[in-house]
């Protein structure tokens, strides 16, 4: 649950550390700000036109859909479009979102991830524009604080929205998933504990990203899903489950197989100079046939 240090003014305590997750969530409540200004984002879902030149805006792929498991099919994949990181730095030099998504769609991917935050990932809104290209559902991986955000999700071509159960209350847990239902997107809610999927359960969530990385230590436990999924699989059977984080090999990938619908997966593919050949090394006892 969210750090009782942590402000929606995004000032903190000056008494405790600051994390780099607090100083993320202080810049974006900074953008917030900016957005603030932007009078077009001032707009209702009922008064919003999309614009005539966004091909694949007016209607939004079904991310949902994309991710959801028949009994007995491959696991789903969600790739990841991510030029750096703060824990790696630059990942991937030659950064081109419309190739790699096109490449990401021909090895199989269902769905993709692309990281919009500018000053803690290099990322920007153009990216995630230029991944339509390969014409799959995707999600806008940023740190989601106000409705304000999920309107530009919405105006730059995005399928849904990351919330991230750890910096979120309760209610703008609640609140920013309405929110991203009346802008027609769907929400991944993302936990790393026994709590934060109860939290999430009571939200109402209905996609759960199980993340192994704990984003305040950033230590990586890729048994979590195991001990995780089969709560929320008993309590919410309809829920899809996604599995996040350091899924880099088949063994890791045979850990999360059982349990999810769906796993996301980005670092060992950008690090590749052959995404097509890493592919095939995860996905090695997978099913997966090129488009």
């Amino acid at each position: 649950m969210p750090d009782p240090t942590r402000h929606p003014s995004g000032h903190f305590d000056p008494s405790t550390p600051v994390s780099l997750l607090d100083r993320i969530v202080s810049a974006k409540w900074e953008e917030i700000e900016v957005l603030k200004q932007n009078p077009a984002y001032q707009d209702s879902p009922s008064d919003y036109v999309a614009p005539s030149d966004a091909v694949g805006v007016h209607v939004q792929p079904d991310f949902a859909a994309a991710l959801r498991r028949p009994a007995g099919s491959p696991i789903r994949v969600i790739a990841e479009c991510k030029k750096a990181s703060p824990s790696m730095g630059l990942i991937r030099p030659d950064y081109d979102p419309a190739g790699i998504a096109m490449a990401y769609r021909d090895c199989g991917a269902q769905a993709l991830s692309v990281l919009t935050d500018h000053s803690f990932f290099q990322g920007c809104n153009a990216d995630l524009m230029a991944a339509r290209k390969a014409e799959l559902p995707i999600i806008r991986k940023d740190f989601i604080l106000s409705p304000l955000q999920i309107r530009e999700a919405r105006e730059i071509g995005a399928s849904a929205i990351l919330l991230i159960v750890r910096i979120l209350s309760a209610q703008q847990l609640v609140e920013l998933q309405h929110a991203a239902l009346e802008w027609g997107l769907h929400a991944l809610v993302e936990i790393h504990n026994e709590a934060e999927a109860e939290a999430a359960m009571q939200s109402g969530a209905r996609i759960i990203g199980i993340n192994h990385r704990d984003l305040d230590t950033l230590e990586m436990d890729l048994g979590l899903t195991a001990r995780i999924a089969p709560q929320i699989r008993s309590a919410r059977p309809d829920c899809i489950l996604v599995g996040e984080s350091g899924v880099e090999s088949p063994g890791g990938l045979a850990r999360v197989d059982p349990y999810v619908d769906a796993v996301l997966i980005g670092t060992a593919l950008m690090k590749s100079a052959d995404i097509a050949a890493t592919w095939r090394t995860i996905f090695s006892n997978q099913n997966y046939q090129s488009h």
